[in-house]
């Protein structure tokens, strides 16, 4: 289920109750706490290459986008985040869903990252209380600097 960004008119009257959750956040490319008249709802970032129909040229794309995508957040940014969407009427198809099988091969050659579905990430940073996460606070929160 996807809620509609739109924070002041939540989808269901108790936001916690519907998903608790919504994947389309433009502002942020970290998990976000948003209030709702009805609560807070967990806000994650939009996906990167959402439009999966330019893919239709090379499937192999897809998998290229997302390999680079990770290699340079895995390396520069700490907790960084790797929000993959594939619709089903394309990305179910053959040539895409070889490709997903590919790029989750490889992320899982690393022991020290999370594959984890939309309820678990939103449920993750309400449990653990991460508070800010923006780029102030993960790059230069020891370091003083502004």
């Amino acid at each position: 289920m996807s809620i509609a960004p739109r924070p002041r008119r939540p989808a269901c009257s108790r936001a916690r109750a519907c998903a608790g959750w919504y994947g389309d956040a433009l502002d942020c490319s970290l998990p976000k706490l948003v209030p709702t008249p009805s609560g807070e709802i967990v806000a994650l970032p939009w996906c990167e290459f959402v439009d999966n129909r330019v893919l239709r040229a090379s499937p192999r794309d897809f998998y290229d986008v997302y390999q680079d995508s990770f290699d340079y957040l895995y390396d520069a940014e700490p907790m960084a985040l790797v929000h993959i969407a594939l619709h089903s009427h394309f990305g179910g198809r053959p040539l895409i869903s070889a490709q997903f099988a590919k790029l989750l091969r490889y992320f899982s050659g690393f022991s020290d990252v999370w594959m984890a579905r939309h309820d678990e990430l939103a449920d993750w940073f309400r449990n653990a209380g991460p508070g800010d996460l923006s780029y102030r606070n993960r790059f230069f929160a020891q370091g003083g600097n502004s």
